[in-house]
C-alpha cells in the first residue's frame, strides 16, 4: 500500500479550494431556496468558483499529489490561489470590462500549470492518471482560452458565434473535469502501476 499522507506543499491548495467551496455553496443554496435574488453577476460568480474555483483548485492540489508536490513551484501554487480569487471577484463585480483581465490572470496560471505537467510528465512513467491530467490539462488551456474569448465578445469587443460560445461550457465540463475525475479516480482507487 503506497503512502496517502497529504504533501505538505498541496495543503494550501485544499485550503483555498475548501474555502472558495464554502462560498459557492453558499450561494447555491442561497439562490435555490429563492431566499435571496441574487444579481447577474453573483450567479456568474457562483458557476465560475465552481469550475475555476475550488474544483480546479483541488485538480492543481491532485496533479501535484500524482506529480510529486515538491515539484509545483510555489509561486504557481500560490499565483493560481490568487489568480482564481481575482476571477471570481470579477464576475461577482459584474463589470464586462474587467472580467476579460482577470481571465487572462486566470488563463495564464492554467497556462503555466499545464507547461508544469507537461514538464513533470516527462520525466516519470506515463500512468493513467498521470495521462489523464495531461490531458485534462490541455482541455482546461483550450476551454480557458475559449472562456477570454468569450469575456471579450460579452465586453463589446466584436460579435462571436453561438456555435464558439457554447464550446467554453463543454470544454470546461466534459473535456477537462471528467479526464480530471478519472486522474483522482484511477490514483485513489486504480491499482498500483497503472499503465497507459
Amino acid at each position: 500500500m503506497t503512502d496517502r499522507t497529504v504533501p505538505r506543499d498541496v495543503v494550501p491548495l485544499l485550503f483555498a479550494s475548501m474555502a472558495i467551496f464554502v462560498v459557492t455553496v453558499v450561494m447555491g443554496i442561497l439562490n435555490g431556496t429563492d431566499l435571496v435574488e441574487l444579481p447577474h453577476g453573483a450567479l456568474l460568480a457562483h458557476v465560475h468558483s465552481g469550475t475555476l474555483g475550488w474544483i480546479t483548485l483541488s485538480i492543481f492540489a491532485a496533479a501535484a499529489w500524482i506529480f510529486g508536490a515538491a515539484a509545483m513551484p510555489r509561486l504557481l501554487r500560490d499565483g493560481s490561489i490568487v489568480a482564481v480569487i481575482l476571477y471570481v471577484a470579477a464576475f461577482w463585480a459584474d463589470v464586462a470590462e474587467i472580467r476579460p483581465v482577470a481571465g487572462v490572470l486566470m488563463l495564464a496560471a492554467i497556462v503555466w500549470f499545464a507547461l508544469w505537467v507537461f514538464r513533470v510528465r516527462a520525466a516519470r512513467q506515463l500512468t493513467v492518471p498521470g495521462l489523464s491530467i495531461l490531458l485534462a490539462s490541455v482541455n482546461l488551456v483550450i476551454g480557458g482560452f475559449l472562456g477570454v474569448v468569450l469575456g471579450l465578445a460579452h465586453a463589446g469587443l466584436f460579435e462571436l458565434s453561438a456555435e464558439i460560445a457554447g464550446a467554453h461550457p463543454a470544454m470546461m465540463v466534459v473535456g477537462y473535469l471528467i479526464l480530471a475525475g478519472v486522474a483522482m479516480d484511477e490514483e485513489l482507487v486504480g491499482g498500483e502501476g497503472t499503465h497507459a
